[in-house]
Parts: structure tokens; C-alpha cells; sequence
């Protein structure tokens, strides 16, 4: 694990070079799923000390990709992300104990409190690239649909290149 405490100052996710990667199971436990979202924006703002840090990142909620249209359909669907009402999924953090970064997380309009795990985290010039891993049970946002044929908890890994833009 590589954590190297950025510069303080503002840095400004890269939509276009950061990802968010899911997996869970579905059919009782039996099948694999994979899938991305795209990160529409984001902030970052490494303060000195370092805990006094904040983290904003939005996705698309519609964005999800799991190569399977009929899959991605009902995701976005009224069913569970119902993306037509809630087109964005948000977590803003106020907490930074590094590796861990706590915030909460906006799904339907539902929030909870979340956990990152920075994996790792280096600068290189004004870029910053971070990795961050998380597990998230989607009855804490009552997508509740369809128990045993779609997996209740995701594991989600997060990887973001942030450039400087102040401080």
C-alpha cells in the first residue's frame, strides 16, 4: 500500500481518466457481476493537517454498465436506482483518517455513512491518482428489490486522477 499525503491545496477529478468499478452476485450467490459508473465531477481539497480534508464526487446514475443492456435497463430502472428521479449518486466526506476516508453516501435520495479505504495515493506533479476500495449494502438506501436473485452488497473500487487547480 502506497499513501503519500498530497500537497494541500484544491485538485479537480478527471471525469474522463478516474473510474468506478463494482462487483457483486446475483442468482442466489451463483453469478458473478461486474460493472462501471462514470464520475460525472468531483473536488478534492487536501488540507494541512490532512484530516481536515474533504472529498466531493458525483456519478451518473444511469451510467451503469454491466455489458448487459437488459441488466442495465432494470438497474436504472424505478426499481432500483430509479435514475428518471435521483440522476446522481453523491458522497461527500468531512472525515479523513488516512487510509480511511468517512463520509456519506447519496443513493435515491437516501444517505448513509461510508467508509473508503485508500489503497493508495500519489502525486506526481499537479496530478493526484488515488485507489480506494468500499463495500456498500444497498438496503442501507432501500434498493431492496428482488432479494436472492440480486446481491444485497457491492464491493466497490474507486480510482480517481485528480489535477491541482489552487493552493
Amino acid at each position: 500500500m502506497t499513501i503519500q499525503i498530497p500537497p494541500p491545496g484544491e485538485y479537480r477529478v478527471d471525469p474522463a481518466a478516474s473510474t468506478v468499478a463494482f462487483s457483486t452476485r446475483h442468482f442466489f450467490g451463483l453469478g458473478a457481476v461486474k460493472g462501471t459508473f462514470t464520475v460525472v465531477e468531483g473536488a478534492i481539497t487536501v488540507a494541512d493537517p490532512p484530516t481536515a480534508s474533504t472529498v466531493r464526487v458525483v456519478i451518473a446514475a444511469d451510467s451503469v454498465n454491466t455489458a448487459n443492456p437488459t441488466r442495465d435497463k432494470m438497474v436504472v430502472s424505478k426499481t432500483y436506482l430509479d435514475a428518471a428521479n435521483h440522476p446522481t449518486i453523491t458522497f461527500v466526506a468531512d472525515s479523513v483518517s488516512p487510509p480511511a476516508v468517512q463520509g456519506d453516501l447519496t443513493v435515491r435520495g437516501t444517505s448513509a455513512s461510508v467508509t473508503l479505504t485508500v489503497e493508495s495515493a500519489e502525486t506526481e506533479g499537479e496530478n493526484l491518482t488515488l485507489n480506494a476500495t468500499t463495500e456498500i449494502d444497498r438496503y442501507d438506501f432501500g434498493v431492496k428489490a428482488m432479494p436472492g436473485m440480486t446481491g444485497r452488497k457491492l464491493a466497490f473500487t474507486l480510482d480517481v486522477v485528480a489535477r491541482k487547480v489552487s493552493g
